[in-house]
């Protein structure tokens, strides 16, 4: 549809065992599933299979201070599965693996009110939840310090 057939290619793997060459790709983009994988494996890996100046984006949980009052009122969301949000030390083998590293925090005052407000029943079209959040960002970067509990980051790694 995008006519780029011949410039991507799309790999489904587990990360922290990936069957691929040595430096093939450009970029690898992980959504929501970091939090899955065993960390000290998974970056490595990932790195390896990056080109010199190849990058690795994701969008994951933090462990948030909210994090664990939250658990324990709603529950987890997905139960009996490896789900645990980032920490430092889960982040650990990321600064390690890779060469150029950012992390970009979100979320620090709507994202578990809005994931309660799900587990409620309630829910929030993707419009509402995109200004909700754009809102949430404009704020806690305004008050220095606040942005730094936000329970969501944007990883993004150069090789």
């Amino acid at each position: 549809v995008a006519g780029v057939e011949s410039q991507f290619r799309a790999v489904a793997s587990v990360a922290e065992e990936l069957p691929l060459a040595n430096h093939i790709f450009d970029a690898v983009y992980a959504g929501g599933c970091v939090h899955h994988m065993i960390t000290e494996l998974a970056f490595p890996e990932v790195a390896r299979v990056l080109r010199p100046g190849g990058t690795l984006a994701a969008i994951e949980p933090w462990r948030a201070p909210l994090y664990g009052i939250g658990t324990r009122i709603f529950g987890k969301r997905e139960v009996e599965v490896f789900c645990r949000p980032l920490t430092h030390e889960r982040l650990e083998p990321f600064f390690q693996a890779f060469s150029s590293v950012r992390i970009i925090r979100h979320g620090t005052l709507t994202r578990y009110p809005m994931l309660a407000a799900s587990k409620l029943g309630l829910q929030l079209g993707l419009r509402v939840t995109w200004r909700v959040n754009r809102i949430d960002d404009a704020l806690s970067s305004a008050v220095p310090g606040l942005r730094r509990f936000g329970s969501s980051i944007a990883l993004i790694g150069t090789t």
